[in-house]
């Protein structure tokens, strides 16, 4: 796997995965040649994804519950890996 900065050439392609940043924010990227020092991700603890993600060096780093009556899902895991 190859990590890279971001370019200009790729604003069409991270646009149609984050439509929240901001253009001035993206510009500032490309511009001052940013890039991300880590990467967080997550996926419901009984979902097979998160075995996926620790193969890539994904570590985990905590958790959402939500448990309240009527509303009670499956334990959140958030995991996150330095770039």
């Amino acid at each position: 796997m190859d990590i890279k900065y971001v370019q200009i050439g790729d604003k069409e392609f991270w646009y149609s995965l984050d439509r929240h940043l901001p253009e001035s924010e993206f510009e500032k990227k490309v511009r001052d040649n940013q890039g991300y020092q880590m990467v967080m991700t997550s996926t419901q603890i009984d979902e097979e994804a998160q075995h996926f993600y620790r193969k890539l060096g994904y570590i985990d780093c905590g958790n959402l519950t939500i448990d309240y009556p009527g509303l009670a899902q499956p334990m959140e895991l958030l995991l996150s890996k330095e770039l």
